[in-house]
């Protein structure tokens, strides 16, 4: 019988070519067939159905949306408060579609939902869950000045004036202090309120620019969380915000440098000025009881 010839052992090759066969012959889904040859161990059903998907000529997209109804991540088993998270963050992402194409922004490589997904772990929602209107934003790899340029060219009602930014080039300032951006869609979670508010604790009017700073940094780490940091980020953001006609950092502007500034090096920060984006920079030496930072975790999205 055809059920004893799968109990023998056979190099794995023959065993997936085999697998193949019987998808088309028996009409079985990938799903079945992958967890009737593995004994339903979700380690292995995802290596021998991405395998199978493979041999069948399906593309990368189409393998990962296959993928996704047997990936742990996307079990039944979140919390309540995490599936509404994760529900929520769905309905986002196709806004963070439709904003990016409004801009113009090339959408070549960019993750789907399902990959993203994947990434949602339990771990990392409970993270975003610590933010204020968590967002999903896909920063596209495009060069600051590309966004920039897209953020003047697409303005939106109540947007007078083109972007004015300080020395745009500035990797230090605008890139965490990275020569070039990496060459790829970075997927973070961030907070999207409109305007943080205030800390007591850290905007008292004693402490300067570079001390609040830190202090938030630290209020954030302690968290679990990271902030949010560069221009490209924020760019990304400002899009998403300005689309929906609430432009982020009207009252208060975001820090975008906090990991690596210095008590002697400029505060980059973004915000809302004047019917324009502005990126602008700061003495770290000043007080500013308006300097605020945003959190954000990043998602690892997987690649096959």
């Amino acid at each position: 019988m055809e059920t004893q010839r799968y109990e023998r052992r056979r190099p794995e090759s023959d065993k997936i070519t085999g697998l193949t066969q019987r998808v088309v012959r028996e009409g079985v889904s990938a799903d079945q067939l992958a967890y009737r040859e593995t004994d339903s161990r979700e380690e292995n059903v995802i290596a021998v159905k991405a395998r199978l998907l493979e041999l069948a000529g399906y593309t990368t997209e189409r393998v990962m949306n296959e993928l996704a109804p047997v990936n742990p991540t996307n079990s039944s088993d979140l919390s309540p408060e995490n599936a509404e998270l994760l529900a929520d963050l769905e309905s986002q992402y196709p806004i963070m579609q439709a904003t990016l194409e409004r801009y113009e922004i090339p959408l070549d490589g960019m993750p789907t939902w399902q990959q993203i997904k994947q990434g949602l772990t339990p771990e990392v929602l409970a993270k975003a869950s610590k933010l204020e209107e968590p967002t999903i934003l896909l920063v596209s790899p495009v060069s600051r000045q590309s966004k920039v340029e897209a953020i003047d060219n697409h303005k939106v009602p109540g947007q007078k004036y083109d972007t004015a930014i300080y020395n745009m080039h500035d990797d230090n300032l605008w890139n965490g202090g990275k020569n070039s951006p990496e060459n790829k869609w970075k997927v973070l979670i961030v907070e999207g309120t409109q305007n943080v508010q205030k800390d007591p604790a850290i905007n008292n009017g004693s402490k300067t620019n570079f001390q609040m700073t830190k202090a938030w940094l630290k209020k954030l780490k302690n968290q679990g969380l990271k902030a949010l940091e560069g221009a490209d980020a924020y760019l990304t953001l400002m899009m998403r915000s300005l689309v929906a006609g609430k432009p982020v950092d009207k009252d208060f502007f975001t820090v975008l440098n906090a990991e690596n500034l210095t008590e002697s090096s400029l505060v980059a920060y973004g915000v809302w000025d004047y019917a324009r984006v502005r990126l602008g920079s700061a003495s770290p030496a000043d007080i500013n009881a308006r300097l605020r930072l945003r959190g954000s975790v990043g998602v690892d999205v997987p690649q096959i």
